[in-house]
């Protein structure tokens, strides 16, 4: 009975749902017409067709699991609904801006110009859907980056290699890479290739087209595509000569997709786009009939990207810059003849760059627009192919002419991979972080019902000693013994029924009462130390919450809270804390201070030679991998009666911004002459560096101070204590970041006096 109960819910609940979806399609004009219901909105037919899409996928399937949930998502729809009818800009969301064709075509450029032909020397996977090449031409070596990410899928060229590990460098497998097969297979097939060409599969699409041979004039071997389309359609495929899939960046089987791209089949290329080619379009008179007869009545951008291939959204607003049409609102037969003329004289120089193909000689110019040009043209940076400069009244100097366009398209498209991460690694260690916290939290909470046990030790003592004291005077079956003290005051002392022997029942109270102080001398050291190490994770997720994606430093600090917790923190281990390690081990032993220190010496000459005898006397640690402060100057202004900031003065302060680096800076970079500091809340350890016999001003002290008051808990309070005192009187307590310190004064840091300065400091490291 239980089981059709349980049937006749799901199928009831999945065609309510399902009969919900339908109607509400049907409203929107997405099925057929009821009511003589007007046609809704692109918005709500994609949004309201994606859910209906869904809805009936899981009535068909009919899955238990999802089906008895479908009782929560009628409400759900209804929400979602109500959202499709908010306007854009008020949901708040950040769309990224696709790679389009012109980007495209200005990378492949600089490709064609800077590393073809070049040998291919490694090929390490940073992510599961990113790639880099490693590339070795007659004069340096390159990085050729290609990302088939569903939302920022991008190519770009470097000269840094990549970030997150430094020994990618090396052909041979990396421990990071390790976990992708895809670059395994890559290095074992392309291993002494030559990237002989590249281009685009067809004219105006955007899948990239890499070609390999044995040299840079032979037949091709080997091709690498890199399809770019977004919405999880993006992919890399590794075709061989008989134009067969040998390795895939995401396979797609038949039941997926009418493409399946899988290992083993024929790679079918696209099927080409059925707008038309721009390129027979170079006659004002056709090219204005054409947009005039297919974009009536729609918004004349759209018209743009909807009549012909290789236009996209960002493309079509730009040529729109400068001409006076508003891209999100002027329809097509709204333009006067000027701005017809302006339009396509943007449009003929488009074309003339792109005359000679994909990779034409001429040079392209990247611009970064400004916060608010880029929210009103709707893209945050194109490829200069038209005047753009002019045209937007974008500053020649705010971009230099004739950068490289992979540097902007891999500042634009890395922060969203780095936010991506940075949010991928901040789950990881939260996860981690609650499991342990739960078995910390429920450890002290029982150390501490075991240590309320311990009022009894005393009253189980005293009530012996009253026993024995008069057991002369109880006779057997009594169950009241009448003590009496010095005063002459009577107690009556309860003694149990089935008690034959008071002296032994006395014997067996003080046993009892040993027995607990013995408990209570074990639990209170464990207490002691549970207590600390919530103290630990209490800072590990205060350095959790300070970090942001903004810089690269700060996902380098976040992935080295990843590393301390999944080296220190364990369900398995007794506690929840890895104690089997010493708390300096992560930042490297004294064999290894050692051992770098004659490495860098004996390689090393002049300045290099000085650089990393410094580095090798602070145990391997560089200032470099730390937020530095500089402290600035005050200047006192007369004529403005007040103190103001002045130049940046040759005194800073260093900021640990996790556990690891905490350690690193109190006992690795910190000096005799230095001033530790810290704030009485969870935060950072801050180091004032001074020279040897310099003293600190009362300003100095009170900036430092300051600094080490923003970098905690109490960020948002207007006075925080900090103490301070000097790096010889620190101990470390444990675990990395933890310390206990003596002959400490105390200030009070403000850390509104120095948020500017330091907010500066953090987004120019």
């Amino acid at each position: 009975m239980r089981r059709s109960w349980q049937r006749d819910s799901v199928s009831s609940a999945a065609r309510e749902t399902v009969c919900f979806v339908d109607a509400l399609a049907g409203n929107l004009a997405l099925g057929p017409r009821r009511n003589g219901t007007q046609p809704a909105s692109s918005a709500q037919k994609v949004g309201c067709g994606e859910l209906y899409r869904c809805a009936s996928t899981v009535g068909v399937k009919k899955r238990a699991r999802a089906a008895i949930r479908l009782r929560c998502v009628v409400p759900v729809l209804q929400t979602a609904v109500e959202a499709l009818n908010v306007p854009r800009e008020e949901k708040g969301t950040a769309k990224v801006q696709a790679m389009d064709f012109a980007t495209i075509a200005a990378v492949l450029a600089e490709i064609s110009d800077s590393v073809v032909p070049s040998k291919l020397e490694t090929v390490f996977q940073v992510s599961a859907s990113k790639l880099a090449l490693g590339l070795r031409t007659q004069e340096k070596r390159w990085w050729l980056y290609l990302c088939w990410h569903a939302s920022y899928g991008h190519v770009a060229l470097s000269e840094q290699g990549p970030a997150n590990n430094s020994s990618a460098r090396n052909a041979k497998a990396t421990k990071e890479d390790q976990n992708y097969s895809l670059s395994a297979t890559l290095r074992a097939l392309l291993a002494g290739q030559v990237l002989a060409r590249v281009g685009v599969s067809a004219p105006y699409e955007r899948v990239l087209k890499l070609e390999f041979a044995p040299r840079p004039a032979e037949q091709t071997e080997w091709v690498l595509y890199l399809e770019l389309f977004g919405g999880g359609r993006s992919n890399l495929v590794l075709v061989d000569q008989a134009g067969s899939i040998r390795a895939c960046g995401r396979q797609v089987s038949v039941k997926r997709a009418q493409r399946p791209l899988q290992v083993g089949a024929e790679y079918q290329p696209l099927v080409p786009a059925s707008t038309p080619d721009p390129t027979n379009f170079m006659d004002m008179h056709t090219w204005k009939q054409h947009l005039i007869q297919l974009g009536t009545g729609s918004v004349f951008s759209r018209t743009l990207v909807r009549c012909f291939s290789g236009v996209s959204p960002s493309l079509a607003n730009a040529m729109l810059m400068g001409t006076g049409i508003h891209p999100r609102d002027t329809l097509t037969e709204h333009l006067s003849e000027e701005q017809w003329n302006l339009v396509f004289s943007h449009w003929s120089r488009w074309l003339a760059l792109l005359s000679g193909g994909a990779l034409s000689n001429a040079r392209y110019s990247p611009v970064e627009l400004p916060d608010i040009q880029a929210e009103r043209a709707g893209f945050k940076y194109c490829v200069d192919t038209f005047g753009l400069r002019d045209a937007a009244g974008v500053d020649a100097n705010s971009s230099e002419q004739g950068a490289p366009v992979s540097a902007l398209v891999g500042k634009y498209y890395g922060a969203f991979e780095r936010v991506e991460e940075f949010e991928r690694v901040r789950r990881s260690v939260c996860q981690r972080l609650d499991a342990v916290q739960k078995k910390v939290d429920s450890r002290i909470a029982g150390f501490e019902a075991r240590m309320k046990d311990a009022a009894e030790i005393d009253e189980l003592r005293t009530r012996a000693d009253k026993i024995l004291s008069f057991a002369h005077e109880w006779t057997a079956g009594d169950t009241r013994l009448t003590y009496r003290d010095t005063q002459g005051a009577e107690e009556l002392i309860e003694i149990p029924t089935d008690c034959t022997d008071v002296v032994a029942f006395a014997t067996s109270l003080h046993k009892q009462s040993s027995k607990l102080a013995r408990a209570v001398d074990k639990v209170v050291p464990l207490l002691e130390e549970s207590r600390l190490d919530r103290d630990y994770l209490d800072h590990i997720r205060w350095a959790v919450s300070d970090l942001t994606a903004r810089t690269e430093a700060e996902l380098h600090a976040m992935r080295e809270i990843e590393t301390e917790v999944l080296e220190r923190l364990s369900t398995r281990a007794p506690g929840g804390i890895v104690r089997n390690a010493r708390p300096d081990e992560a930042m490297g032993s004294g064999g290894e201070k050692k051992s770098l220190k004659k490495q860098t010496v004996k390689k090393a000459s002049g300045k290099a030679k000085q650089a990393n005898k410094a580095k090798a006397s602070s145990g391997g640690v560089s200032l470099d991998d730390f937020l530095t402060v500089p402290i600035p100057v005050w200047v006192n202004n007369e004529e403005e009666a007040e103190e103001r900031l002045s130049s940046s003065g040759s005194k800073f302060v260093i900021v640990g911004r996790n556990n690891r680096q905490n350690d690193a800076v109190s006992f690795r970079l910190a000096r005799s002459s230095d001033i530790w500091f810290h704030a009485t809340v969870p935060g950072a350890h801050v180091l004032l560096r001074m020279s040897s016999g310099d003293a600190a001003s009362a300003r100095e002290i009170e900036f430092a101070a300051s600094v080490a008051a923003y970098f905690s808990r109490a960020r948002d309070a207007g006075d925080v204590a900090v103490v301070y005192c000097s790096p010889k009187n620190l101990r470390r307590a444990g675990a990395p970041g933890m310390v206990t310190f003596s002959n400490e004064k105390q200030t009070r840091g403000r850390p509104m006096l120095v948020r500017d300065l330091v907010e500066q400091q953090m987004l120019a490291a």
